[in-house]
């Protein structure tokens, strides 16, 4: 019986032997942190949707929006 490592040393193998190489990782560039008085609108929601982080409750969201007008 082949275990998976077998299997995979074999793939490896083969795939060595046709000269493939495995695409490079694409370098991480984060953004710089703005503060959250200079945040757009759009920022704001993103943030507060978790995407970035940052976790803001829809109040604290409405008000810094109210401000911003």
């Amino acid at each position: 019986m082949l275990t998976p490592q077998t299997r995979l040393n074999a793939a490896k193998d083969i795939l060595d032997r046709l000269g493939w190489v495995p695409p490079r990782r694409a370098e991480r560039v984060d953004e710089e942190d703005v503060p959250i008085e200079e945040m757009t609108l759009a920022q704001l929601h993103e943030a507060a949707a978790g995407r970035k982080g940052v976790r803001l409750d829809l109040s604290s969201l409405r008000s810094l929006a109210a401000d911003e007008l």
